[in-house]
């Protein structure tokens, strides 16, 4: 009877040990960094979460590297709503590649950014107005504020409307 629990008493253990790599005990952990650099470095290792564990945690290893080689995801809080989601949009591509790529790209819009006169403020025109506007610069929201920022000055400039900031 003793050696039965004995034996019982290991395959216990033996089944939580699997559990616990299972469950992803092995895993570097991210819970630390922001939501948006987490969640870029599980889109980035999408694939390899596919292949397993081990390459799942090799792929995330890599993510907190390269992401270490950078001073991490700007905070773009501060932005107006619009220049956010143009930010986002013109960096999405790159939001899968990983937090490091993510980054390169909202920095690149910052220098474009801080280059140019920004966004215009539309809130003066009327709802159906803004909403034209919007509606035609669609495209150019999603390359980033810049080109977004001069599509709505051109159709401004269009409708006799000079562009404020």
């Amino acid at each position: 009877m003793r050696s039965y629990l004995k034996y019982s008493v290991l395959i216990v253990l033996g089944l939580f040990a699997l559990a616990k790599l299972a469950f992803g005990a092995n895993l570097p952990d991210i819970s630390g960094l922001s939501q948006d650099t987490q969640l870029s470095i599980k889109m980035a290792c999408a694939l390899e979460k596919t292949e397993g564990p081990a390459k799942y945690g090799d792929c995330i290893t890599k993510q907190i590297e390269q992401l270490r080689l950078t001073p991490g995801i700007p905070d773009i809080s501060g932005l107006s709503r619009d220049t956010q989601l143009s930010i986002k949009m013109a960096c999405a591509l790159e939001k899968t590649e990983g937090p490091a790529k993510y980054t390169d790209c909202i920095l690149q819009q910052f220098i474009k950014l801080s280059q140019s006169p920004g966004i215009p403020d539309i809130s003066s025109l009327s709802q159906d107005t803004q909403l034209s506007i919007k509606m035609a610069c669609a495209l150019e929201k999603t390359q980033g504020p810049v080109n977004y920022g001069s599509c709505i000055a051109l159709h401004l400039r269009s409708i006799g409307v000079d562009p404020s900031y």
